[in-house]
């Protein structure tokens, strides 16, 4: 991704005298914390740069042959939340529980309790995931703790399922407490650690770029795009508080060349991403495809905004 960047810096400074306008390279840290988008703006992202009026984002896929790319429209990643729910109890000796309110018994209630909340309060038609990635509670063995947290991720693409969500998890939350007997200063609270919105593309905005990336690669090198993921991008928060700004995401591919052949007469795919055997097939091909690919839409932009 760093290299095709700086592939599009060069392609578009070799190009300066055919378009007019600014271009902002944005290299942003900690995508997987669903934080680092966010981090930039309230950095002073734009005091520094003009706020944009497009905003692409392109991301490797070994699901598509190196030499790939694909833009389809609406819905292409969930909007994410990372939240922690803190436990706070009595402690006291694994001798005397009846002396204690056990964080850890509120906690396996709670982590229940969470399993029905998708399954009881979401439409089915709605895509909703509620995971607990870990459960921080106590220390040996015969000590019950005072605290435990619980950590949380959400996703979603309907911002009334993402609400119906956090309610009924501080709902479930203080229930458990109120059961356990924990008092009024002691109540759980909840931490929420990062927010990134869907990633959706515009149909009129998509139809539009596949045009251009038509030209640019011809036909046979524009794949269909793959269904909409529950997985996450949070570049969106780089422009969520500008009136008008567009995105647009860019899947490239970096697959081997018989990926779908195989896929189509086995059912199997490549190891995708985040999987420790993830492997870019031909790197350099990945790399000047989607340079080729993301600087003809820079410049398609740029001319269509008539200079500005």
């Amino acid at each position: 991704h760093t290299a095709w960047l700086l592939g599009i810096a060069k392609v578009m400074m070799e190009t300066r005298d055919a378009w007019s306008g600014t271009l902002v390279l944005v290299g942003q840290p900690a995508e997987e914390l669903i934080a680092g988008a966010q981090a930039m703006v309230d950095d002073g992202l734009y005091d520094k740069v003009p706020k944009p009026s497009l905003l692409i984002s392109a991301h490797v896929y070994p699901v598509w042959p190196a030499g790939t790319v694909a833009v389809k429209a609406g819905r292409r990643m969930a909007g994410s939340d990372q939240l922690d729910v803190h436990l706070t109890g009595i402690g006291g000796h694994g001798s005397r529980p009846e002396g204690t309110i056990d964080p850890v018994v509120m906690g396996a209630r709670a982590v229940m309790a969470y399993q029905t909340i998708v399954s009881r309060n979401i439409p089915a038609q709605d895509p909703a995931v509620l995971t607990v990635g870990a459960m921080q509670v106590g220390e040996t063995h015969n000590v019950i703790p005072e605290t435990g947290t619980l950590k949380l991720n959400l996703r979603w693409f309907d911002k009334g399922v993402r609400q119906t969500m956090l309610d009924a998890i501080d709902r479930e939350t203080r229930g458990i407490a109120v059961a356990a007997g924990v008092p009024k200063e002691r109540e759980p609270t909840i931490t929420m650690l990062g927010y990134a919105e869907p990633v959706i593309n515009e149909p009129a905005l998509a139809e539009k770029a596949n045009a251009t990336l038509v030209g640019a690669l011809g036909k046979k090198r524009i794949m269909p795009g793959i269904p909409p993921v529950m997985g996450s991008e949070d570049f969106p928060m780089l422009v969520a508080g500008i009136d008008d700004a567009e995105t647009l995401f860019v899947e490239v591919g970096g697959g081997a060349p018989d990926v779908m052949k195989t896929y189509m007469s086995t059912g199997e795919l490549p190891p995708l991403n985040h999987n420790p055997k993830f492997r870019i097939e031909n790197p350099g091909l990945a790399i000047t495809t989607a340079v080729q690919a993301n600087s003809a839409l820079l410049l398609d932009a740029f001319l269509a905004g008539d200079g500005e």
